[in-house]
């Protein structure tokens, strides 16, 4: 089975994502139809970025991933070298881009995207600048997959919303 592949790269990377989220996701992955282009905005050391580089080698898709490596205030260069290990895999043709995402100007990115995962700071602005730079390239019938829109991370939810009401 795929995911089960996919769980056995994933599970030593470090990571706050649960064997059952990247079960979930993976599955909405494997859902799509078509599946070129894929974003990760936020990776932290590569748990999920595991499962998504699994998913995108065994489809033929490019994975792009945006993270600053720097958590809480502190540069986290080991974490790069982790999600630069999680990447190299056969099969897999993957773009890194080690910037916030306010940094990243939209033509650093595909012009489509047929899935989204959004990760990052959780902090409402840096959600709805997220949302601003990634959702406008989603094609019909793509995904779009936030972690953490929970009641103990409202910003999330607020950023993402206030991203919906602005659009």
């Amino acid at each position: 089975d795929g995911f089960e592949r996919a769980w056995e790269r994933a599970r030593d990377v470090m990571g706050w994502y649960s064997r059952e989220e990247l079960e979930f996701l993976w599955n909405s992955l494997e859902s799509l139809n078509q599946l070129l282009n894929v974003l990760e905005i936020g990776c932290y050391y590569g748990r999920s970025t595991s499962v998504i580089a699994d998913a995108c080698a065994m489809r033929g898709a490019t994975l792009w991933v945006i993270d600053p490596f720097h958590h809480r205030g502190v540069d986290v260069p080991e974490a790069q070298v982790s999600v630069v290990r999680v990447l190299h895999q056969p099969g897999l043709t993957w773009h890194l881009i080690p910037r916030k995402s306010s940094e990243v100007q939209t033509r650093d990115i595909p012009e489509t995207l047929d899935a989204i995962h959004i990760d990052g700071s959780h902090e409402p602005q840096d959600v709805e600048i997220d949302c601003q730079l990634a959702l406008p390239k989603l094609r019909s019938g793509g995904i779009v997959a936030f972690h953490d829109w929970a009641d103990y991370m409202p910003g999330v939810a607020i950023g993402a919303t206030e991203y919906v009401k602005n659009f």
